[in-house]
């Protein structure tokens, strides 16, 4: 999602109920790797955070 777009807000307004209802937690990137007790460093790429 990127918040220049336009349609990214009304979809987030969309489908985030949703998501709380159904037993996920919407969560920003940082917020996972914190959970999974991992760092993040600037200008590297990450493809998860497993």
């Amino acid at each position: 999602m990127h918040e220049t777009y336009d349609t990214t807000a009304s979809a987030v307004e969309q489908f985030c109920p949703w998501l709380a209802q159904n037993g996920y937690a919407v969560v920003t990137v940082s917020e996972i790797f914190k959970y999974n007790n991992k760092n993040m460093f600037k200008s590297n790429v990450y493809n998860n955070c497993f």
